[in-house]
């Protein structure tokens, strides 16, 4: 293990001396060399307001050392690992806070050795790229809107489409409010690329207007991740004959449909590649969960599972795999018959569900806000509820954040204190499986990935219309069995 010290040189009569406390920023993974040139670079691009004499201490750790108390991740697991602290004044000045923000900013892109890693995280992408390069796809003129989870994988999306000619600047990338690993860092990276970078916890940022300044005319694809973004672009005057949109998902589909749009758009939601990937996504709703209860006896336990679709389907086999004992909750008769048939008992409403008390976990998996306080009132003592999506708990965490008192568990969510007991949220409401997390392995996950590239490539080149994505299914599933031979 080795320690190395920076000092920002702080302006004449500060204090140097006064205690300090140490603010982990970031950890890279890198050699020396690339190491001195992060560190440096962000250090000399620090504003002139005095940060009161700003120290970044490097601790750097052998491949086959010990971890230094946090996580590393296998992918980079055999490089040199080094974490970068910022060592602040007790008392700092007025503008330490910004300083600091800045720096973290600076060293937190992934460093050479990382992007080499993660660019071969997604094969088919890589590959999709250099044979549309090929052909001579030029991307130049385009315009993009690109709202989802900011994954290791849209890195690689992202790039592809810079390979192709899209300017990084024509590019607003807004992040979806989750905890994924390396939110941060993505962000971080995309910024220092150029790209225009939305505050993924920001929710009132104006896409509209930032599109009428950097594009008042031409075609505009915007890829959405629930159906938001696509619903109040479309409902614009100025933009509606424009927006090209894109929806990735069964809840965005499911909006754009009530609001009569789904003509509109190109929907890969519905499409075999993203139906292979549901059973992906369960897997890794349920191994998170079971990660973070990993004290918690599991077995016997009654768990109500809140929808019985694609994902809810999967997600009850799994539970009931886990030995819970399984009640689901679906509107749908077809799909409760479907449910009574895998040999679950189903009911049609969350509050005759949960009348019994006989359950304590609660997995919503509708896409839907559909758990009321009510329900989670008649669960077994301190119940447990999590989500595969970011819209089942919402009418229950809207009365929690009113009316109890929240106290955050490290690892888990938070926990509610009211009425004598406790409801703990795992994730805070958000998809259990990008909590702290990655979600789908980025390697699995590569078909949609490709899919999703192929999609805002052929919107941005071709004519106006409504393309048919199962073709692109067929050419992805091709080019993946070309590269398995």
């Amino acid at each position: 293990m080795s320690t190395t010290m920076w000092t920002h040189r702080p302006s004449p009569g500060a204090e140097t001396s006064a205690p300090r406390r140490a603010v982990q920023l970031v950890t890279i993974h890198c050699d020396d060399d690339e190491l001195d040139r992060v560190v440096t670079a962000a250090l000399a691009a620090v504003p002139g307001a005095d940060p009161g004499g700003l120290t970044l201490l490097t601790v750097g750790e052998d491949v086959d050392g010990p971890a230094a108390g946090t996580a590393s991740d296998p992918l980079f697991g055999d490089l040199p690992r080094h974490q970068i602290i910022a060592l602040v004044p007790s008392r700092p000045g007025p503008d330490a806070e910004a300083v600091l923000g800045h720096v973290r900013q600076l060293v937190s892109p992934f460093t050479t050795a990382e992007r080499d890693r993660i660019a071969r995280l997604n094969p088919l992408v890589q590959e999709t790229v250099r044979r549309y390069r090929a052909a001579g796809t030029d991307l130049s003129a385009a315009t993009v809107v690109f709202r989802d989870h900011l994954l290791l994988e849209k890195l690689n999306i992202l790039d592809g489409l810079v390979a192709l000619g899209l300017r990084p600047s024509a590019c607003l990338v807004v992040g979806k409010p989750d905890r994924t690993v390396y939110r941060r860092r993505v962000t971080a990276d995309l910024a220092r690329s150029g790209f225009v970078v939305a505050d993924p916890d920001d929710a009132s940022f104006p896409v509209h207007r930032w599109l009428a300044a950097a594009a008042p005319d031409g075609p505009i694809v915007v890829v959405d991740d629930g159906g938001d973004l696509v619903l109040d672009l479309l409902a614009r005057d100025g933009l509606r004959s424009r927006v090209r949109p894109i929806e990735t998902t069964t809840k965005g589909i499911r909006v754009l449909r009530a609001a009569g749009l789904l003509d509109t758009v190109v929907n890969l939601s519905d499409t075999s590649t993203k139906s292979l990937m549901n059973r992906r996504i369960a897997v890794s709703c349920v191994y998170r969960f079971r990660e973070i209860l990993r004290h918690e006896a599991l077995e016997g336990q009654g768990c109500i599972v809140v929808g019985y679709g694609r994902l809810g389907r999967r997600i009850a086999e799994l539970l009931a795999g886990l030995g819970m004992v399984v009640r689901v909750v679906e509107t749908d008769a077809a799909a409760r018959q479907l449910a009574r048939a895998a040999g679950f008992e189903a009911v049609a409403d969350v509050r005759a569900a949960t009348a019994d008390g006989r359950s304590r976990f609660l997995f919503g998996c509708s896409g839907r806000p559909v758990v009321p306080m009510a329900a989670v009132r008649a669960m077994a003592a301190n119940p447990v509820l999590v989500s595969a999506s970011s819209q089942d708990l919402r009418p229950v965490l809207t009365h929690l954040r009113r009316h109890a008192d929240a106290r955050p568990v490290r690892n888990a969510g938070v926990r509610y204190e009211l009425d004598g007991g406790t409801v703990t949220v795992i994730a805070d409401g958000h998809a259990v499986n990008l909590y702290l997390a990655e979600g789908v392995s980025e390697p699995d996950y590569d078909p949609f990935t490709a899919l999703m590239l192929t999609a805002v490539v052929e919107t941005a080149t071709g004519a106006p219309g409504r393309p048919d994505p199962e073709l692109w299914c067929c050419r992805v599933a091709d080019l993946q069995l070309e590269l398995r031979d």
